[in-house]
């Protein structure tokens, strides 16, 4: 059997092509098999790279949690190394922009350490004794009078621009202290001509210096002397009409405050 010209050049195209699918396909197996420089992300092909990431308290992972990264496959030393530069790195960024509070439960210097057994519950105690002097119903008090009637009695116009009340004017510590009724307390000597108060306030600060007894006695006194020129009244530190026998109670709770300061 002879090929004519014409099948001969077939049968050698159809070889040309099977030659040229050959090499597409042993190229694209090849390409498929070979193992590409970086990681893919398939996880069940290649592992993925180590991931390190720093918490938002700004602390860095364990020496541990490196190791085991690199045991398990995760990278090489040299990885691990870089990675720790830049965790460094970044920690020495975030201390400079958010600087860390000392933990709450250790002591600070600049704050005040109770000492067990020499604490006194008395003396941390405050309280504050006061009674107010206000005009009858309807009225207002003068206020240059007011203040006029004050310094008589012997205070003087100081810190707070209240007025105080200082039996030794070698003592800072007031005895007792008048302030105005009227927000935030003070009182304006600048603007006192032709203006008028709706009262004024005695007040004597627990613990002092000084007996709080003779200090409250002291404050009534001029109380009442305050209140015959100012043609006004007295009440008390809830608004009441003041009384000889809320007087004497106040009086009776201080002598016993003294008595356990003195400890007697």
């Amino acid at each position: 059997m002879t090929w004519s010209e014409l099948e001969l050049r077939w049968v050698l195209l159809g070889l040309g092509l099977l030659v040229v699918l050959g090499v597409f396909l042993g190229g694209l197996i090849k390409s498929r098999f070979r193992p590409s420089e970086s990681p893919r992300s398939d996880p069940e092909v290649w592992p993925e790279e180590p991931k390190t990431s720093i918490p938002a308290t700004g602390s860095i992972q364990s020496q541990e949690g490196f190791a085991a990264e690199f045991e398990g496959g995760g990278g090489s030393p040299e990885a691990v190394v870089d990675d720790t530069r830049s965790i460094s790195d970044a920690v020495e960024q975030t201390d400079e922009s958010q600087p860390v509070e000392p933990h709450s439960d250790e002591p600070r210097l600049d704050e005040p350490q109770a000492t067990p057994g020499n604490a006194d519950p008395v003396a941390e105690t405050e309280r504050v004794v006061s009674l107010r002097l206000i005009p009858g119903e309807g009225e207002r008090l003068d206020a240059e009078r007011t203040v006029r009637a004050l310094r008589e009695a012997g205070l003087q116009h100081g810190p707070y621009e209240i007025f105080h009340y200082c039996e030794d004017r070698n003592v800072p510590e007031s005895g007792f202290s008048v302030a105005n009724l009227v927000e935030p307390g003070s009182f304006d000597l600048s603007n006192i001509p032709g203006t008028t108060l709706p009262g004024i306030t005695f007040f004597m600060v627990l613990p002092g210096s000084r007996d709080a007894v003779e200090r409250f006695d002291k404050m009534i006194g001029m109380a009442r002397d305050l209140c015959q020129s100012l043609d006004a009244r007295l009440l008390d530190e809830l608004g009441n009409s003041w009384s000889i026998q809320g007087e004497r109670y106040l009086r009776e709770e201080l002598i016993e405050y003294r008595r356990r300061r003195s400890g007697i």
